[in-house]
């Protein structure tokens, strides 16, 4: 397949697992049994009546499903006559058709005439005799039919290729099994009108299965052709010919209503039609579901599908491409999808001698719903001029998907198309839905076949697809896919792509990352790193026992370094492709470099100084300037008094010192730690001392200092305890009492009382003379 076909239909490689990468054209042609009366969602000339919702769109949604992309064209009309369909129908049919669907004769049998005249029991309508004659018409005219269905079929085939297939579709029966019979309005016998008309339907079925037969057994025809009947799969689901009754299993619509359809009750809901009989006794929804599937389990996959897709149209292609913030990144990417797409699919259509346009139209979630979807140009005639409307796109701040996918699709599929040609839309962007509210997604595909087919393709880069957008897709004839996944289509090369490489610092491990490269087709089997730009690669990972190589490599620099790190790919076919980007390890693990580097040994790429001292903020201890300094008070260490007695307390207080700090207290000369008190928030530690019990007397210094060496002093006096003096007495005797004094006189002060004071003089100054020496010796 050359890369131009898979760039047009941009199918491949497989956009889900079961894709099998088959294409088939389906055409409908026939009658309102085939276009769709009674199903509602119609599209199309009005009155048509070809439903998106008949049996054919339910096989070929099937189809798609199964990964055979199915382009489906319904030539139906309702009310068609074989004639009709031999001088409308056939000219239009796509002569690339590979399964063509029909049914045809019903009204050629004025089938509707039938139903009026037996079924509706209206007067003078619906009489007996009415009802026989129409019968006896039915009846007189079949065996016409049934030439003309041959014509029909023969002309069929010599319109479409060899190999190809038509299936010939039967009509259900058009009564219940029932004994009702039509009651004459006035007089005269009842008419079995019911079972006649079953008779006559098991007939048609009958010959049509005979002419199929004969068909297949001429060795001439090479168009193969099936016949699927539904008579057996409708029993028990006909309408009930009395219209005092209805069927509450009906798949056909009966009089007055359309659009029925099984609901959980297990019975036929549907909406009224009082004025429309055309949507009366015609399946409804669940019967042309019910049909489907059974050409799903009759037909299948047909032998006739292709593995390449037919390219006998002009083709008319409209990119719808998001530009919006969420498409920033891989906005390049789809822009290349474009360019290529359309490049290729221009030098397509010339070879086949064919014309090909190009639209492109923009969207985003604007805020004025109004500018969500931008017409950059539809159509222009050579790829040069799509391409440059596309350099002229960029990404903007709105978000995308939401409201916005819808609108450019709408926008899209209105497109004024060329008649004849192919159409394809092809949404580049999150096809995403929008979120609460509840668009009108049949509303699009029912514009898609009004446009006699627009596929619709969406390449969306992050698979967020919702799945009203997908169905809408698969019900195309299209699919879904990533943008990741279509590399392969538009590029022949491998890709090699290195992850942007942030400044490191020394000894920091720095990532490769080569997960952004890929292989044109197949894998990649090798990653070779010169990761010093000295054009050596020192590392390489190979794929090796089924397990893939590494795309991510990883080392440490023990120096600076500034260098392209260069990046090999080889694919399994041995092609290879190289990506350059720039390394920067330095000191600290910015890019700056050190001699300019405002902290050369901190990461600060932003080189950040908040006071302009030349220092970055980062490795500044005061980023916004040095604090003025705060002028301490004179440190001083003060005693509570200038001497105090040994045995009694003292306190001195420091001052000077910073709050918090530890304090200690030295008493010198010998030096004595007496404590450690704690500066307060008034500036002041004071340590309460008692001098000990013969602590030496006389003149000492208190040192008050901290850790980093700072002092106060201060001088004090210690005084020696007076000692008790206790004289030693003579035992003298009594003085003998003057005549006349009394015994409670005082004692006597003279000569003893002398004594002994002088004896306690004595004591005392011996007391001194001995602390004065010892004071001496220390």
């Amino acid at each position: 397949m050359t890369a131009a076909i898979v760039a047009l239909a941009v199918l491949a490689p497989a956009a889900q697992a079961d894709d099998t990468g088959k294409y088939l054209t389906l055409s409908l042609i026939g009658d309102s049994y085939t276009a769709g009366n009674g199903a509602g969602s119609y599209y199309g000339p009005k009155d048509s009546l070809r439903s998106t919702r008949n049996w054919g769109h339910t096989y070929s949604n099937w189809l798609n499903r199964q990964g055979v992309h199915t382009t489906i064209r319904n030539y139906a009309f309702s009310g068609a006559v074989i004639n009709d369909v031999l001088n409308t129908q056939l000219p239009a049919l796509d002569p690339e058709s590979d399964v063509v669907m029909l049914t045809a004769g019903g009204n050629d049998v004025e089938f509707a005439n039938i139903v009026t005249s037996c079924f509706t029991n209206i007067p003078f309508v619906a009489t007996i005799d009415k009802c026989k004659g129409a019968m006896s018409k039915a009846k007189d005219v079949f065996p016409s039919v049934v030439q003309r269905t041959q014509d029909l079929l023969t002309q069929v085939a010599a319109k479409i290729r060899p190999g190809a297939q038509i299936v010939l579709v039967g009509y259900p029966l058009l009564s219940i099994e029932t004994s009702w019979q039509m009651k004459p309005w006035f007089w005269g016998a009842p008419y079995p009108a019911a079972q006649e008309i079953r008779a006559f339907g098991q007939q048609a079925t009958a010959r049509q299965q005979q002419l199929v037969d004969e068909w297949n057994r001429a060795e001439h025809n090479d168009v193969g052709l099936t016949y699927v009947p539904v008579e057996v799969l409708f029993a028990g689901h006909e309408p009930d010919p009395d219209t005092t009754k209805r069927n509450d299993y009906r798949w056909i619509n009966e009089f007055l209503e359309t659009e029925g359809k099984i609901g959980p009750d297990g019975k036929t809901q549907s909406e009224r039609a009082l004025t429309t009989p055309a949507y009366w006794y015609h399946p409804n929804i669940t019967g042309h579901e019910e049909i489907g599937k059974l050409l799903q389990r009759e037909v299948g996959i047909p032998a006739s599908v292709r593995t390449t897709r037919a390219f006998s149209r002009d083709i008319d292609l409209v990119f719808a491409l998001e530009d919006s913030l969420d498409t920033a990144e891989s906005l390049a990417d789809l822009k290349k999808q474009i360019t290529r797409i359309t490049s290729e699919v221009s030098q397509k259509a010339n070879e086949g001698g064919k014309a090909a346009r190009f639209g492109l139209i923009t969207y985003r979630n604007a805020a004025d719903p109004s500018a969500s979807v931008t017409k950059n140009g539809v159509f222009f005639d050579s790829p040069e001029a799509l391409t440059a409307s596309l350099g002229t796109v960029a990404t903007g701040s709105e978000q995308g998907g939401g409201p916005s996918t819808y609108k450019a699709l709408d926008t899209a599929l209105q497109s004024e198309w060329k008649a004849g040609a192919r159409k394809v839309v092809i949404l580049l962007g999150d096809a995403e839905a929008p979120e609460g509210e509840t668009p009108d997604w049949d509303r699009l595909l029912r514009n898609a076949f009004t446009a006699d087919v627009a596929e619709v393709l969406v390449i969306d880069p992050d698979d967020s697809v919702d799945a009203s957008v997908k169905d809408l897709a698969l019900n195309t004839g299209g699919h879904v896919t990533t943008a990741q996944t279509l590399k392969p289509l538009i590029v022949e090369a491998p890709t090699a792509r290195i992850s942007t490489i942030d400044p490191a610092g020394i000894g920091e491990d720095v990532e490769f990352d080569a997960s952004g490269s890929f292989a044109a087709e197949g894998q990649l089997v090798s990653y070779e790193w010169d990761v010093n730009g000295d054009g050596v690669f020192e590392a390489v990972t190979r794929t090796e026992n089924g397990i893939a190589a590494n795309p991510v490599h990883s080392a440490r620099f023990d120096a600076p370094i500034s260098a392209n790190v260069t990046l090999r790919v080889t694919d399994e076919y041995g092609k290879t492709a190289t990506a350059e980007m720039p390394l920067v390890v330095t000191r600290d693990g910015d890019s700056v470099d050190d001699a300019i580097d405002n902290c050369p040994a901190d990461r600060n790429e932003d080189q950040a100084d908040a006071d302009g001292d030349g220092i970055g903020d980062v490795c500044d201890d005061f980023p916004y300037g040095e604090p003025e300094a705060v002028p301490m008070p004179e440190r001083a260490v003060v005693p509570s008094g200038s001497g105090v007695e040994a045995g009694s307390a003292i306190s001195f207080t420091a001052t000077g010192f910073a709050v918090g700090q530890d304090v200690t207290f030295t008493v010198h000369s010998d030096p004595l730690v007496v404590g450690t008190a704690r500066v307060g928030a008034d500036g002041t530690a004071t340590l309460d001392w008692t001098v000990p019990e013969g602590f030496s007397a006389g003149a000492h210094r208190v040192v008050a200092s901290i850790e980093n060496g700072h002092t106060a002093e201060a001088s004090f006096d210690v005084f020696a305890k007076p000692m008790r003096a206790v004289a030693a007495s003579a035992v003298l005797p009594a003085a003998p009492q003057s005549p006349g004094k009394s015994a409670s006189a005082l004692a006597s002060t003279g000569g003893a009382s002398a004594l002994a004071a002088a004896a306690a003089t004595l004591l005392f100054l011996a007391g001194v003379g001995m602390r004065t020496v010892k004071k001496q010796r220390a």
